[in-house]
Parts: C-alpha cells; structure tokens; sequence
C-alpha cells in the first residue's frame, strides 16, 4: 500500500514538472467598456479527456487535479518568473491589439 502511494505522488511530481502552460491576457466580455487591463493568466494544457461521470451524483470529475489551476499576475514579466522558478514549459500568447476609429455623429449627414 505504501509502495502504492509513493509511486503515485512520483507520478504526480513527474506531471507537474513537465507541465506545459500558456500565458494570455484574458479578453473583456462584451458588457464591458473600459480599458483597464486585467492582467496576465497561466492556464494549464492538459489532456482534458480522462474526465469521468460519477454515477452517483452525476458529477464530472477527474483523474488529475492540477489542469484546474489557473494563476493570475499583474504582469506578463511576473507570470514568465513564476514559469521558470517552477521549471514549467510556457507558451506566451500576446493579446491582439485593437484599433480605434473616432467616428463623429456629424459625418453621417455631410455626405
């Protein structure tokens, strides 16, 4: 039994070793307006197919906790930090730039 639970907890420190993260800055819903940015988020890839159905509660549950763990920082210089003192694989993904049109009420009826 002992052997048992050592392998496992081996297994799960092998995991989190090697666990592949991606960094994004998240985008605002549409039912905001303001500018504020929100910062930086560390999302974990993981397989997300050994899910199971519990049959007695119908809950979905799964095999490994740690694809639950999303970490925010306030900047992308801190989340990069964090990757590497933990030993994670990172993929930054940069936000997509938006543009902005002044657009003036008047210009609808001048033309």
């Amino acid at each position: 039994m002992a052997l048992l639970i050592q392998e496992e907890k081996e297994s799960l420190l092998e995991t989190k070793l090697h666990m592949k993260v991606t960094i994004s800055k998240p985008t605002k819903s549409a039912m905001q307006s303001g500018k504020k940015n929100k910062g930086w988020l560390i999302t974990t890839n993981f397989d997300q197919t050994n899910r199971t159905i519990d049959q007695t509660m119908s809950w979905i549950s799964a095999d490994n906790t740690l694809s639950q763990l999303n970490y925010s920082f306030d900047s992308k210089e801190n989340a990069i930090k964090f990757c590497e003192d933990s030993n994670y694989e990172y993929e930054v993904i940069e936000p997509k730039s938006s543009s902005f049109k002044s657009k003036s009420y008047t210009a609808n009826f001048l033309k």
